[in-house]
């Protein structure tokens, strides 16, 4: 972000990115349409077999993967690096199986097939995922084995345009400052990752600088987000650990870099433990606070119920964050606010 990006409070929701874990690794060929590969041409280990047994499979023969650490692993070349669809075809009359998927030796977690007739052969769709140039194996490694697999295939993928349609905030009141940064969040969404770290927590096992330093250390670089936590803006404790001054300086005069960073920040809210003998207002020790749900007689869903003692100390918590913020709005300091974080 260029240092001139002008800066404003907003809220917006945090969004997670999630890859399948049944995803297969392989490789095609450049300028191929589909690639097709028969397992009993692998390198099989432990008690994997080719059997012939099957008139349905293709080419007549098959693989059939019987315990667990018995492997099966294909060598498939490759002209370029690019994302490809990958296919495999089995058969599994014994029951659900589940097994593990390899790609370069590097575990692509487990794979899940369904339950089929004897000698019906099913194609599974495995996802979408990047190869490098070259020769790449694909490995099945047993997990529950008992499975039969018959051929892999893989084509080069049609990626859907990844483009941000909505590029200002829902906010019809946000400032024009908001909407620059929601904007250049937007400019930036599929072409780049904007690289992030999560600051500990007050007296935590070391300072907060400490995982920044780490990956300066290791990379030559800092990360452009920084990530904070209103846990200790509480009525319990009396003040707030310096988290307000931080996010204004990371952003406003970050001294790590020439450009401004990003902050974001999530808001655990800490309760007494005994919440039925605590006075509104009191200072309370950490050692008995808590955010865990199972650790306190505070009931959350009270928070809605006018003249509640529950309510009332959800609007003392807001009072004091809402302080907070507000000198990030008046320092012209943009947050992405993730409030309520790991609310049961």
């Amino acid at each position: 972000m260029k240092k001139n990006l002008k800066r404003a409070l907003t809220t917006a929701v945090a969004g997670v990115m999630s890859v399948n874990c049944l995803a297969l690794s392989s490789v095609l060929q450049a300028g191929a349409a589909t690639a097709k590969y028969e397992f009993e041409s692998g390198k099989l280990t432990g008690d994997a077999e080719v059997k012939t047994d099957d008139g349905n499979a293709s080419g007549g023969s098959y693989v059939f993967l019987k315990t667990g650490g018995d492997e099966i692993s294909l060598t498939v070349p490759s002209e370029k690096t690019g994302m490809y669809t990958v296919k495999v075809s089995y058969s599994a009359p014994y029951g659900d199986k589940i097994q593990n998927l390899y790609v370069n030796g590097v575990d692509q977690g487990q794979c899940s097939f369904a339950s089929t007739a004897e000698g019906v052969w099913k194609e599974l769709d495995l996802g979408t995922v990047k190869l490098t140039a070259g020769d790449n194996t694909i490995a099945i490694k047993g997990s529950w084995g008992w499975t039969n697999f018959d051929y892999l295939t893989v084509e080069e993928a049609t990626l859907p345009d990844i483009t941000a349609s909505d590029t200002t905030c829902s906010d019809p009141a946000a400032t024009k400052e908001a909407d620059s940064l929601m904007k250049y969040l937007s400019s930036v969404y599929g072409k780049h990752i904007i690289s992030g770290q999560q600051e500990i927590y007050k007296y935590g096992p070391h300072d907060f600088e400490y995982e920044f330093k780490y990956i300066n250390d290791t990379t030559g670089k800092y990360p452009a987000i920084r990530g904070f936590d209103y846990l200790n803006c509480n009525p319990l404790y009396g003040s707030e650990d310096g988290t307000t001054d931080r996010i204004i300086q990371w952003v406003n005069n970050n001294p790590y870099s020439e450009n401004q960073g990003i902050a974001t920040s999530s808001w655990h809210i800490t309760v007494p433990k005994d919440f039925s003998s605590y006075n509104i207002g009191d200072k309370v020790d950490w050692a008995n606070a808590t955010y865990v749900p199972k650790e306190t007689d505070f009931e959350p869903s009270k928070i809605l119920e006018e003249g509640t003692k529950e309510r009332e100390y959800y609007m003392l918590c807001l009072k004091g964050l809402a302080a907070e913020l507000q000198k990030l709005q008046d320092a012209n300091v943009p947050l992405i606010f993730r409030p309520l974080h790991e609310a049961e």
